[in-house]
Parts: C-alpha cells; sequence; structure tokens
C-alpha cells in the first residue's frame, strides 16, 4: 500500500494549480502526429465535457472543468470538446460518432440546480444519445450526480403507482448510466464514477476545507462550484474508480487542499476488514465463490459463460 501511494503522489501533481497550468510552448504546436507531444498527465486529454448550455458560461460546473483541461492540454489533439446534453438526443448520429471518436474519457455534467423534472429528462435523453455513439474502445466516463440521489430508493416505489418512476430525477440519470455500462459486458467494459456533490451555498463560504466522503454517505454539506469542478478534474487524473461525495466544510482559517490525499481511499482495491468465527472456512467461501463468478469465461460452457457476463459489475471479485 505504501508503494502504491508513493507512486501515486509521484505521476500526479499534488495542487490544482499544478494541473491548471499548461505547457509554456503549447501554442507553438502544430496539429500534426510529428509534433504531438504527450501531456504529463495523459489521463486528462481528449476529454468529452458533456454540459447543459453555452460553453462559455462559467458559472457552471462543466464549464470550469473544461476550461482546467483546456490548460491541461498538451497540443491541439488534445483539446476537450463540449457537448449539449439539452440538444444531444436530435443531433444527428454522425456528429456524435465524430465528436466522440478517440475520446480519452466522458464526462457528465447535468444542471444539479435545476428541478424541473423536464429539464432533467431531457438530459436522460441526451445521455442515453451519447451513450449509443459511445466507440467500443471507450473505458472511462464520469457523472455528476447529488447527494442523496440513491437515498429514495428502498421500500415500495409508491412513484411508480403513478408513472413516475425515476424519470426526471439525478436517480434516473444514475440508473441510465450504470445499466448502460453494465451491457457492454465483459470484453468492452466502461468504468463508470459517480461524483455526487451537495447543494450550492447560499453566501459565499470565506473559508472552508474540502471533505471526500464515500459514494453512498449522507451529507447536509454545502459543495462550491470550483470545488465541484477539481473534484470532477482530479477524478479523471487521478484514475479514481469508485464513486464518492464531495463538500465543502466551514473552517476557520483557509485550509490546503491536497487532492491525492482526499482521494486515496477511492482509488484500486478496496479492502473489507471484518473479524470471523473461522477463518479457514472464510477462506474457503471467499475462493470458491470468486471461482464460480470471476472464473473467466474463456473454455467455459455458454451458460457458465453467459452467467457470468450477466453478472459482471453487480458484484465485486474478492
Amino acid at each position: 500500500l505504501t508503494e502504491k501511494e508513493e507512486a501515486l503522489l509521484a505521476r500526479v501533481p499534488k495542487s490544482e494549480i499544478q494541473i491548471a497550468e499548461a505547457p509554456a510552448d503549447s501554442s507553438k504546436l502544430v496539429e500534426t502526429r510529428e509534433n504531438y507531444v504527450e501531456s504529463p498527465i495523459p489521463q486528462l486529454q481528449r476529454i468529452v465535457v458533456c454540459g447543459t448550455g453555452a460553453r462559455a458560461d462559467s458559472s457552471t460546473a462543466a464549464s470550469q472543468l473544461f476550461e482546467l483541461l483546456q490548460a491541461a492540454s498538451a497540443s491541439p489533439l488534445d483539446v476537450p470538446r463540449w457537448l449539449n446534453l439539452a440538444e444531444a438526443a436530435d443531433m444527428p448520429f454522425e456528429e456524435l460518432d465524430a465528436l466522440l471518436l478517440g475520446a480519452g474519457a466522458v464526462v457528465f455534467c447535468p444542471d444539479l440546480e435545476d428541478d424541473d423534472r423536464r429539464a432533467i429528462e431531457a438530459q436522460r435523453a441526451g445521455m442515453k444519445a451519447t451513450l449509443a455513439s459511445f466507440p467500443q474502445n471507450l473505458r472511462r466516463t464520469v457523472l455528476l450526480s447529488r447527494i442523496g440521489a440513491q437515498a429514495m430508493k428502498g421500500g415500495i416505489n409508491l412513484r411508480s403507482f403513478f408513472g413516475l418512476g425515476y424519470s426526471g430525477t439525478p436517480t434516473g440519470l444514475e440508473d441510465e448510466l450504470t445499466s448502460s455500462a453494465r451491457k457492454r459486458g465483459r470484453t468492452q467494459p466502461l468504468n463508470v464514477v459517480i461524483v455526487r456533490a451537495g447543494p450550492l451555498p447560499a453566501t459565499n463560504l470565506d473559508s472552508s476545507v474540502v471533505q471526500c466522503l464515500p459514494g453512498d454517505a449522507g451529507s447536509n454539506g454545502f459543495t462550491t462550484t470550483a470545488t465541484t469542478a477539481q473534484a470532477l478534474l482530479q477524478s479523471l487524473a487521478l484514475s479514481v474508480d469508485t464513486n464518492f461525495c464531495v463538500v465543502d466544510e466551514p473552517f476557520p482559517k483557509q485550509a490546503t487542499t491536497d487532492w491525492s490525499e482526499l482521494l486515496l481511499p477511492f482509488i484500486g482495491t478496496e479492502i473489507w476488514r471484518i473479524e470471523v468465527p473461522n477463518a479457514k472456512r472464510a477462506a474457503f467461501f471467499i475462493q470458491s465463490w470468486a471461482a464460480e463468478w470471476f472464473g473467466g469465461a474463456i473454455g467455459n460452457s455458454a451458460p457458465r459463460a453467459l452467467k457470468e457476463t450477466l453478472r459482471y459489475g453487480l458484484k465485486t471479485p474478492v
């Protein structure tokens, strides 16, 4: 674990200022393969940002993220691309295919402050159309969502009696993305990370400290637009592979945010420690369970391969 932490800290800048700085000679690069220079942070190259409205609106997290990605671009070949989710459903699929061609990752940034069900449903339709045009080699996508989006599930779904379900809600947006990822199967996996943020603060926070919580955590905290944009950026740069929540907590004095330290628990293999009555029996059960569900489809019968493919994304290998 220590070696993993040192490797991560060595290859990823610790501060948001370092990530936001563009190469000094980036303006001299021309759009040719001969002059192509790989960025020090390849995870931030060729990112498609799916926001709402105009890209020039700097008040949204999507626009601020786009500006940060522009500053981190190594060459004109690596600049980010903008897609308006509200219009994606009406775009010809040829245009969507061309926009997503060669993308390193896709970040969905719906308008979390808009509670209009019709507006959210329009964004979900745009997300669905975008997912249908995903290239086969695209492996990573990030979704900005709301803290507690999945808390409305559980028990009897009274919404279904009125034909509502979860459409027009952040829950529906999450379900649309995760269900599409599961359909990709084991041979063409799509890694999904959901970054959940709190509502915007009513007043400006003079001093605050950023906190990252588990993805299913509940919090009454607020999240500024700048913090949300940085959380999305850092989740890409650090290759975060677990959902998490991000909030701004009031702090007596301004604190320095070390994103690599905050997001380290959400990178790589998760470790679950628990006491068991019989260690040998527990180990035998875990090994048998892992062999049954994640033993590999190659060489197995068709029913077994189908079983494993359908289970992909629903359980975590141990």
